[in-house]
């Protein structure tokens, strides 16, 4: 019990320390992202990726990185995906627009 008791007092002193400490934090991410692929044929594959933000969010990225690697072959690439046409409102426009 002696023991326990210090360490109870340090990790309160931490957690107030933290509380009286903090600041406003606000993040900026994705709501959401599809990644899926279709195998054309032999070692050819088509990679999509669907990417989804709210209007106030993070724009989208202009070339995403995807790393592929094989689990039983122990090769590994990186490969940058590039958009193909425009973007697409899939919701109700923004109260700006």
């Amino acid at each position: 019990m002696t023991q326990f008791f210090p360490k109870y007092l340090v990790a309160c002193f931490i957690m107030l320390i933290s509380i009286f400490s903090a600041q406003n934090l606000m993040a900026s991410h994705a709501m959401g992202a599809d990644m899926t692929y279709t195998c054309l044929g032999g070692n050819t594959y088509e990679i999509k990726l669907t990417f989804y933000r709210d209007c106030d969010g993070i724009s989208a990225p202009s070339s995403p990185i995807v790393n592929i690697s094989s689990a039983t072959c122990g090769q590994s690439t990186t490969l940058s995906l590039v958009q193909q046409g425009p973007g697409v409102e899939v919701s109700p426009l923004c109260a700006t627009q």
